[in-house]
């Protein structure tokens, strides 16, 4: 990039000492454990060094952590994210490992799918738990802000197709090449989702008609799964129908 905003200027001025930046160099920073071994990250990745107070915590999910940082070396900044397993995280079925996501992700690039880039999956060296670092996206995660902001008035009337063409490019992705996932059909889920609600002391007359209304317009099972994204259903990239 030929030009660099004034919030990294603080983290720039250190670009007369030898790159990339070791410990010793950086005495001023006000850096957390983590923040070091991202920093140490960083330089074994050839990527620069984080930058300056740039590491900040982004929401997750209850066994997530999504962090956003920069890493800078003589000429670039480079907007990055670290999503890992929160170190309290208990395994779950109903979620793939970020190993998996990682890989999913790339694989649903080389098809097409618009995705951001994956640039390290984490390894037990890095000291950093498990999961990767891929490039960050400017955007908008907020559906009420996406559905009411004029800042998106252009985008509305748009962004149904361009989900559609997205969908579609994920369920065409082949599935030989993927990592193992768990596979099930509509008429699994519901059943499962139904037990779940039973589990709870069912007897609500509203989901009562919801799961009849569902039985009775089943789709008929389909002859191959395909992949499916966890935004448009209950969880995340999932091999289903």
């Amino acid at each position: 990039m030929s030009d660099i905003d004034t919030s990294a200027a603080d983290s720039l001025k250190v670009l007369d000492l030898e790159w990339p930046i070791r410990e010793a160099d950086m005495s001023d920073h006000a850096q957390s454990p983590l923040a070091d071994k991202v920093d140490a990250l960083l330089i074994r990745l050839q990527l620069g060094n984080l930058s300056k107070r740039s590491l900040t915590r982004l929401t997750g999910g209850a066994n997530q952590e999504t962090w956003a940082f920069d890493a800078i070396d003589r000429a670039n900044v480079t907007p990055l994210i670290l999503r890992r397993l929160s170190d309290d995280a208990l395994p779950s079925e109903d979620t793939v490992t970020p190993e998996c996501e990682a890989h999913l992700i790339r694989c649903a690039g080389e098809c097409g799918v618009p995705t951001a880039t994956v640039r390290h999956i984490l390894e037990p060296r890095d000291n950093l738990g498990r999961g990767f670092i891929s490039t960050r996206i400017e955007g908008e995660a907020l559906a009420r802000r996406v559905l009411r902001d004029a800042a998106f008035a252009d985008l509305r009337p748009r962004l149904a197709f361009q989900c559609g063409a997205i969908l579609a490019r994920i369920h065409a992705v082949p599935l030989n090449n993927l990592p193992a996932l768990r596979t099930r059909f509509a008429a699994e889920q519901r059943d499962e989702l139904y037990e779940t609600y039973r589990s709870f002391g069912g007897g609500s007359p509203v989901y009562e008609l919801a799961f009849r209304w569902l039985r009775a317009r089943a789709p008929a099972k389909p002859s191959a799964p395909r992949l499916l994204h966890g935004d448009f259903r209950k969880r995340q990239s999932d091999r289903r129908s």
